[in-house]
């Protein structure tokens, strides 16, 4: 009783571990990796919180860089520009680098992250060309003019000691996960149950990666909300990174709960035939036959006597009777 106390506690551990280890894993590969938080930025631009924040930056500084009365009566026009200007391929290159920049900044010891600023140049044309299919007279006054995006950064934390301990978080919780599990294998009473519960463990470890950046994000992108639309980039660049792994790690806890399956199965019935099989001789000899003590009624029939039949007179003892 008292090792499957301690089997069970291991087991919970085990799956413990393996689940830090896996999202220390996939942390790596997503929130700390700038490659990954680029791809995504390059979508994350058509999101309407952000595309909200870069058209007023720019409809803003268009305002206050061309002459008052030209500005005042045309608002709406340098609103269509900003909000076209984004949609340029190479804003949204600027903006992925900017992106990956400050991302970059904030892994780096050290590193500054008070203010994001997409490249001016890139900017400036795209703006000044959106501007020039709306009104070519207002782009003409833009000549000589630079235009930025910029964003407030200062709020974002520096994730430079997290991207130092994730490769060796993942990789002893790992080793504390088999450890543990091998512990609850030895103690366990039936080891193919702990090993199939193991691997139904490290099923569901690979199945809430697929369900949070594959299938969840597949069912929120036909929704309208801001939220899911600003989600969306970012679960398409993550996912993309973390769905084969997953599916192994799927995979293979499905495989190990089957083969505990069958080992369970196989034990069970190769028991049961060794008890019919193996019986001791007073349980394998046949049982005596009860026998009645009373004789069968046909034989009891043919054993009774038949009384001799007498007269229905009485007579008096010493008494004789003399017939004249």
């Amino acid at each position: 009783m008292q090792n499957r106390a301690i089997a069970r506690l291991a087991l919970f551990l085990g799956g413990l571990a393996a689940a830090i280890s896996w999202w220390a894993f996939a942390a790596q590969h997503t929130i700390l990796d700038p490659k990954a938080t680029q791809e995504a930025a390059y979508g994350l631009l058509q999101s309407p919180p952000i595309a909200k924040k870069a058209a007023d930056s720019l409809t803003s500084q268009l305002d206050s860089l061309l002459p008052s009365t030209v500005a005042g009566n045309n608002t709406a026009k340098t609103r269509q520009a900003a909000t076209a200007a984004l949609t340029d391929p190479r804003v949204r290159q600027a903006f992925s680098e900017a992106i990956g920049s400050i991302h970059q900044q904030l892994l780096t010891k050290g590193g500054t992250h008070d203010q994001l600023i997409v490249d001016t140049a890139a900017v400036t044309t795209a703006v000044q060309d959106a501007l020039a299919r709306v009104d070519p007279s207002m782009a003409a006054q833009l000549s000589g003019k630079s235009l930025s995006m910029k964003f407030d950064t200062s709020h974002l934390p520096n994730l430079n000691r997290t991207s130092s301990t994730a490769p060796r978080v993942a990789l002893l919780a790992a080793f504390a996960a088999v450890a543990f599990w091998a512990l609850a294998i030895l103690l366990h009473p039936n080891h193919f149950v702990a090993i199939r519960r193991i691997g139904r463990r490290i099923a569901a470890i690979g199945a809430v990666p697929v369900i949070m950046w594959v299938i969840l994000p597949a069912a929120l992108a036909k929704l309208n909300a801001e939220a899911t639309q600003t989600f969306s980039p970012l679960a398409r660049s993550y996912g993309k990174r973390l769905a084969l792994p997953a599916i192994i790690v799927l995979f293979v806890g499905l495989g190990i709960w089957i083969a505990g399956r069958i080992g369970d199965t196989a034990v069970s019935t190769a028991s049961a035939f060794s008890r019919r099989t193996k019986r001791t001789p007073s349980e394998s000899a046949p049982r005596p036959v009860r026998q009645s003590a009373r004789p069968p009624r046909s034989a009891w029939r043919r054993a009774r006597v038949r009384r001799p039949a007498t007269s229905s007179k009485r007579t008096t003892p010493g008494r004789v009777d003399i017939k004249i």
